[in-house]
């Protein structure tokens, strides 16, 4: 049987999933590009930032340089082709040491170059004391937005369904 990665692509042909090893940004810039071109899709996900790299890589070993100049290439074929992205990244585990779990801008490993070049960057988070739940208590946080206001959105997200719902808050 096929597998689910070759199933999704034929329930819409603008869903393009990239399994291949090679990870290097000019790789995936080309195909990307080739897929915006014969698609024009309106979203583009980057799942995970720090998988991809800069080839060949630069002899300081600036990893900060290397993810600012991919998310500004990114940037400029997005707007070139009119589509937006939602790239994944990983924080760093400063969040862990703190009394909330709320993430800030300061938590995105190569934070700067990050924070220069997204128009918003928003964090989806729960408490760890509820992770155990069927239905988790979570957070959608936006720490930048140029394009509109910054702020929370209370949801929950229900593990049976792998689905997110947004929530009312209860008044205290």
């Amino acid at each position: 049987t096929a597998s689910w990665m070759d199933q999704i692509g034929t329930l819409d042909p603008r869903i393009h999933l990239m399994r291949e090893p090679d990870r290097r940004w000019a790789y995936l810039k080309a195909d990307l590009e080739a897929h915006l071109e014969a698609f024009q899709p309106a979203l583009v996900v980057l799942d995970h930032l720090g998988y991809v790299y800069w080839y060949p890589q630069r002899r300081d070993g600036n990893r900060a340089y290397e993810i600012g100049e991919i998310l500004r290439e990114l940037k400029e074929l997005l707007r070139r082709h009119q589509a937006a992205a939602v790239v994944v990244c990983q924080l760093s585990r400063a969040v862990e040491g703190r009394k909330s779990a709320r993430p800030v801008l300061a938590d995105l490993r190569e934070s700067g170059e990050i924070e220069q070049e997204a128009d918003a960057i928003g964090f989806l988070w729960a408490e760890p004391k509820d992770l155990h739940r069927a239905e988790i208590p979570c957070w959608l946080s936006f720490e930048k937005n140029r394009l509109g206001p910054r702020g929370e959105i209370p949801m929950t997200f229900y593990q049976a369904t792998q689905a997110f719902r947004e929530r009312e808050l209860e008044e205290p």
